[in-house]
């Protein structure tokens, strides 16, 4: 109850602050962030959709910590700005809930089935520091007469996760403007690749190599919403995992979950997930580390440009129940189009059985 009551009068503190408060641009200047609001102001599309009822959430890069607007073309631009703001409103507790929450933002170029990109915030990491270089102007914070000087630590309230597995660090929070909030990060967030590019850029190169001999890239960094799970080169290595192996082609299948994109939020405890090869992946979560079967997770939310890859210690192992198992040297699977489409798989004494039994039916029907 008393819960309750704190987060309620919170929302209203924000519903008020937020009734008076400046226009977005003024609100970014007088929070340390004038260049990205010179970034916004100077791009006519940006502009118009950072201003309108689309957004409610903006992470602006500080001007005080080295990060630097580049001016690429307009249509990247125009994507790498939808990174850095949401159409929910994200309070910083909303995004500190354990152990994480996904943020929907406006890039719209993501290969999610029509679904936007989404940065992943990450609270286990809640309480490192974050450093505004030296050398930048002195950050002057909108609710105090002083500056900060450029040398100066801050703590990182909460991390963002986005492409290739970057993260930024909030280190100011629930800022209001008159269209929702706005977040001081450290940085941009990271336009996401395709997993070949990001297996490779973050030196999960076995893993790459693995793909390409499988014939399996092309379909990865194409297939619409996919979880991928990346063993470590050593993890690799320890299993003797090769390109020669013809089980290697399956083994890369089942570290790779179809038409599920398992940001670390989605993964709950004792969740079962079917792989690409048909192997069942358990979730289990004990304290801040999260398992999948035999595999820890020690990097999480690799965001991809058409879904999310996490880095496992080791080759993921199934248990005998979850691994398909092929047919025999001497039986046949006979397909049975009733209900359910299922299969029978016998020896051929088996189909000797069924064939009597279908005999013995014919003759009792002539009889009759």
């Amino acid at each position: 109850m008393q819960l309750q009551r704190v987060l309620s009068f919170l929302f209203l503190t924000i519903s008020l602050s937020t009734a008076q408060a400046p226009a977005l641009l003024d609100a970014l200047r007088s929070s340390g962030a004038s260049k990205f609001a010179a970034s916004i102001e100077s791009d006519p599309t940006l502009f118009d959709l950072y201003n309108s009822s689309q957004v409610q959430t903006v992470f602006a890069p500080s001007d005080d910590t080295g990060a630097k607007v580049k001016r690429q073309e307009t249509p990247a631009q125009e994507q790498s700005g939808g990174l850095q703001i949401s159409g929910s409103l994200n309070t910083l507790a909303d995004m500190n809930k354990r152990p994480g929450a996904q943020i929907p933002t406006k890039d719209s170029n993501a290969n999610l089935g029509g679904r936007p990109q989404s940065v992943v915030s990450d609270s286990r990491r809640t309480g490192s520091t974050g450093s505004i270089k030296r050398g930048a102007s002195p950050l002057r914070r909108d609710n105090q007469n002083t500056t900060v000087p450029s040398n100066t630590t801050f703590p990182s309230l909460l991390s963002i996760f986005s492409g290739l597995g970057n993260n930024v660090s909030i280190i100011r929070a629930d800022i209001p403007y008159d269209g929702g909030l706005i977040h001081i990060v450290d940085d941009y967030n990271t336009l996401p690749q395709t997993l070949s590019a990001t297996t490779y850029a973050t030196g999960h190169t076995t893993f790459t190599t693995l793909t390409n001999s499988s014939n399996l890239t092309v379909e990865l960094d194409s297939t619409a919403g996919l979880t991928a799970l990346i063993p470590t080169n050593a993890a690799f290595a320890s299993a003797n995992v090769s390109s020669t192996n013809p089980t290697t082609p399956s083994l890369m299948d089942g570290h790779i979950v179809p038409n599920f994109v398992g940001y670390l939020p989605a993964l709950t405890n004792g969740l079962k997930l079917t792989t690409q090869a048909g192997t069942t992946v358990t979730v289990t979560i004990e304290g801040n580390d999260f398992y999948l079967n035999n595999a820890k997770i020690i990097a999480s939310n690799l965001i991809l440009e058409n879904g999310v890859a996490h880095v496992l210690d080791q080759v993921l192992s199934f248990s005998p129940s979850s691994t398909p198992s092929p047919p025999t040297a001497n039986s046949t699977v006979i397909p049975f189009t009733g209900v359910g489409s299922s299969t029978i798989s016998g020896t051929s004494s088996t189909k000797s059985i069924i064939a009597s039994c279908s005999c013995a039916l014919l003759v009792v029907l002539i009889m009759s």
